[in-house]
């Protein structure tokens, strides 16, 4: 540590005794007079003008409440404009406001709201500043359909392809935050419009419960309201688990009995984490008897959905048959 702070001090005294040489003192003059160049060449460059695309947020407000918008204004507006640097700075470098286009801007041809070339331009020149030049906008004019109807109620269904990981399972039905979704429509819906589709969910090797939020598609020339659902796709691990079933003989002869060695027979399969201590699913083993085999083959019985993977321990049993 005293060294360290030597040789910091050594090294404070050579850039002092630097700075106070004259070599020192020209190199900082020339600095400072670089600095001051540079400020002079911004603030010039700031104040000639110049040209820049900007892609503008757009927002309707003020429509009334019993009006649906059919058509939507799009996200963004794509405008070229020119103007003096200092003016576009706060475009260029901050946060990109609003573009919000009024309810009593727009005219009323039947049911649609229009806004024409002249007065979209006007809005988005007064938007960036009284002194801009508006070189291109697109679009350049807006026409939106609308409705007063109060629009009908429609059951969404989900389009899925998912698949879980080896080891895993998608275990339980895939749900929608919502069952249903509002429907409109400048004329009466057709009454083929009897449910509401997402777009395909696809996904694969799933290896944990996921959530994704999925866009309706809407009927052509509607809107569906709300336009998206939040999905939920259960997956969990598997576990491998192993049981004894009962061997059941099927088809025995009259005033006999069979009796099979051994009477039960293991299995094993794999099954969902969440439902491995309650699995008290009834199992059984056929065994069909013919009087002609040696040993009676085993099948087993309708199994639950949470089962995969099953395997019997062994493929036939033997037996001896009673007389009663």
């Amino acid at each position: 540590m005293k060294r360290l702070s030597a040789a910091t001090h050594v090294n404070k005294g050579r850039l002092a005794e630097l700075l106070h040489s004259t070599r020192g003192r020209n190199a900082l003059t020339f600095l400072v007079f670089l600095f001051i160049s540079a400020l002079f060449w911004v603030v010039m460059t700031l104040n000639e003008e110049t040209q820049h695309d900007f892609d503008v947020p757009v927002e309707i407000s003020g429509v009334p409440d019993d009006m649906t918008l059919i058509t939507l204004p799009p996200p963004t507006v794509a405008v070229s404009v020119k103007d003096k640097g200092t003016s576009l700075l706060n475009f260029e470098w901050g946060n990109m406001p609003t573009l919000k286009l009024q309810y009593k801007d727009f005219t009323k041809d039947g049911k649609r709201l229009l806004l024409g070339e002249t007065q979209l331009n006007g809005i988005v020149r007064a938007f960036f500043g009284s002194n801009a030049q508006i070189v291109t906008l697109k679009p350049d004019s807006l026409s939106l359909t609308f409705t007063t109807h109060k629009g009908e109620i429609r059951p969404i269904r989900l389009i899925t392809d998912v698949s879980p990981a080896p080891q895993y399972i998608v275990n339980g039905a895939i749900k929608a935050s919502i069952d249903t979704v509002r429907v409109y429509s400048v004329k009466s819906i057709p009454k083929s419009v009897t449910r509401i589709d997402t777009e395909p969910i696809t996904a694969a090797n799933l290896t944990d419960t996921t959530v994704m939020e999925v866009k309706l598609v809407a009927p052509e020339g509607m809107r569906v309201i709300p336009s998206t659902v939040k999905v939920t796709i259960p997956v969990e691990p598997l576990i491998a688990k192993r049981r004894q079933v009962p061997v059941e003989v099927t088809n025995q002869p009259m005033h006999s009995r069979v009796i099979t060695f051994p009477p039960t027979v293991e299995i094993s399969y794999l099954i969902p984490m969440s439902v491995y201590n309650s699995d008290n699913y009834q199992v059984k083993a056929y065994a069909e008897y013919r009087s002609s085999r040696k040993k009676l083959p085993l099948s087993l019985s309708i199994l639950p959905d949470v089962y995969s993977r099953v395997t019997l321990a062994t493929d036939s049993v033997e037996y001896i048959v009673e007389h009663k």
